[in-house]
């Protein structure tokens, strides 16, 4: 039987997919539950309308993110703090202070959730490399240098 998922179900499909599953797990399980409807023509076509209008939406989105892309790419930020012995870090640099360092110097809007790889905590002087990720497909690493005041 085929139906259209209304929501993501892990190991079955992502929203909008058309699976063929059996016909007692759509009727007693997917579609009570609402994360399933029976494919007829009206919501096929509902399916090709809204996926339409996703990729609409998703070319925008990758334009917007080539643009934040060539302002962050090869950016380095630099912190200062008090050291104790050797390179350990009396504070620490946290992700949000990194966030707006970049936000800052390239002067864009991100979202904490766009930094990838990036410790929460930075508690040693050095050099790391933190990725932001734009969107599904652009991501570029930017380097943070940690010295001593």
């Amino acid at each position: 039987m085929k139906i259209i998922l209304t929501t993501s179900v892990p190991k079955l499909g992502k929203r909008d997919d058309i699976v063929d599953v059996r016909p007692g797990y759509a009727r007693n399980f997917l579609i009570p539950q609402g994360v399933a409807t029976f494919l007829t023509k009206e919501t096929y076509n509902e399916v090709l309308a809204r996926r339409a209008n996703a990729q609409k939406g998703q070319e925008k989105i990758s334009a917007a993110a080539g643009e934040i892309f060539e302002k962050i790419k090869d950016t380095a930020l630099e912190f200062a703090g008090k050291v104790s012995e050797g390179t350990h870090l009396y504070g620490s640099v946290t992700d949000a202070e990194i966030l707006l360092a970049l936000n800052e110097k390239a002067g864009v809007e991100l979202q904490i959730s766009n930094l990838v790889d990036c410790p929460a905590h930075i508690k040693e002087t050095g050099e790391y490399a933190v990725s932001v990720k734009l969107s599904d497909e652009i991501t570029t690493k930017i380097t943070v240098n940690v010295i001593a005041e």
